[in-house]
């Protein structure tokens, strides 16, 4: 079982994608943050399998996640999702 963080600003794109993550196998969404601080403060005491990131963030914000996972859970898979036209 896959346990899964999703960061993502409260809205469309967080409801879509905590429906979705819901209906797939393997897969336990166990927290979601609205923002880097928090993510930071949960990732810690939730211990995920995986960071899934919405690209509606600010794109400092996301960068200063990554940067925060790579000094404090090299391990920690990050997805950041992408926006396409």
């Amino acid at each position: 079982m896959k346990r899964v963080c999703l960061v993502s600003q409260p809205g469309l794109i967080q409801q879509a994608t905590r429906a979705v993550l819901a209906s797939l196998p393997g897969v336990t969404l166990v927290a979601t943050a609205s923002g880097a601080l928090s993510a930071t403060a949960l990732v810690p005491e939730i211990q995920p399998d995986l960071l899934l990131i919405d690209a509606n963030l600010p794109d400092e914000e996301i960068e200063a996640l990554l940067a925060w996972v790579r000094a404090h859970r090299p391990e920690l898979l990050c997805i950041v999702m992408t926006q396409t036209s």
